[in-house]
C-alpha cells in the first residue's frame, strides 16, 4: 500500500472509525439480515466494550463483551458450508454453541508495538519499504487438533472481512497519506480525543471504558518518539 506504515498501526486500535469506513459492509449487512457483526461499534462509547494502553506501545480493543453478549456465530454473514456445519456441530456437541464461536473471530484487537497486529483470528505484520509505502502481511489462522469442517468454516468466516472490510481500510490509508504529503500546511494530527480522562504520561496499564480514545496512537507515539530520541547504544536503551 502506497501509505506510511503508522497509518496501519494505527487502525488497529482505533474504535470509531468501523461505521464511517465500513459502512457499505454494515449497511448490506443490516438490510439483507438485519444486522450482524460489528453493529455495536455505531455507539462504541455506550457499550460494554474497553480499550487498554499496556505500555510500551502496546495495546488492546476488547469487543468481547458486545461480540459475545449473545451469539458470535448468528452475527455472522452468510458463507459456503455454514448451514450443515451447524446442523452437525447441534447434533454431535453438548453445547454447541462453544463449538460455532470457535468459528469466528477472537473479539480482540491486540497490537503489538511496532508492527506485529492479532486481528481476531487474523495476525497481520507490517512491513515498512519506505516513508510512503508499506507491505502488510496477512495470515489467517486455524485451530490445532480441530476437526477439518470445523477449520474449513473458519476459512469462511476469515475471508468475509478481509475482501468486504479489508479494502476499506487500504483505500483510506491510501487517502490519508495522499492528504498528509499535498497539505504541508497542517503542521499536526489532533488525536487528543478522550486525553482528559488519561492523565498517566506513560500510558502504561491504562484501561478505558470509551473504546473511541485515541489512547492508542499517544502511547505508541509516546514509545516511538523515545525510541526515535534515544542511543540505541546506550546500555539502557529499551524496545
Amino acid at each position: 500500500m502506497h501509505c506510511n506504515w503508522k497509518l496501519i498501526f494505527d487502525n488497529a486500535g482505533d474504535g470509531y472509525h468501523v461505521p464511517f469506513s465500513h459502512q457499505s459492509l454494515i449497511q448490506m449487512t443490516t438490510l439483507r439480515h438485519g444486522g450482524g457483526d460489528m453493529q455495536y461499534f455505531g455507539n462504541a462509547d455506550e457499550t460494554e466494550m474497553k480499550m487498554y494502553s499496556l505500555g510500551n506501545g502496546h495495546s488492546v480493543i476488547d469487543q468481547r463483551p458486545e461480540m459475545y453478549k449473545f451469539s458470535a456465530w448468528n452475527q455472522q454473514r452468510p458463507q459456503p458450508g455454514r448451514e450443515s456445519f451447524e446442523s452437525n456441530v447441534r447434533n454431535d456437541h453438548s453445547e454447541p454453541e462453544k463449538i460455532l464461536d470457535m468459528a469466528v473471530g477472537a473479539g480482540l484487537n491486540l497490537n503489538i508495538f511496532p508492527n506485529l497486529l492479532l486481528i481476531g483470528n487474523q495476525i497481520q505484520v507490517i512491513d515498512p519499504i519506505s516513508v510512503n509505502k508499506t507491505v502488510l502481511h496477512w495470515y489467517a489462522t486455524l485451530l490445532d487438533e480441530e476437526d477439518e469442517e470445523l477449520n474449513a468454516i473458519r476459512m469462511r468466516t476469515q475471508e468475509d472481512f478481509p475482501i468486504m472490510g479489508e479494502v476499506d481500510d487500504a483505500a483510506n490509508f491510501e487517502s490519508c497519506q495522499e492528504g498528509l504529503e499535498s497539505m504541508p500546511e497542517i503542521e499536526w494530527v489532533d488525536i487528543s480525543r478522550h486525553m482528559k480522562d488519561t492523565e498517566d504520561a506513560n500510558y502504561h496499564n491504562i484501561s478505558m471504558d470509551k473504546p473511541t480514545s485515541e489512547i492508542h496512537s499517544r502511547g505508541y507515539f509516546e514509545t516511538w518518539k523515545r525510541l526515535m530520541s534515544e542511543d540505541p547504544d546506550n546500555e539502557n536503551f529499551e524496545v
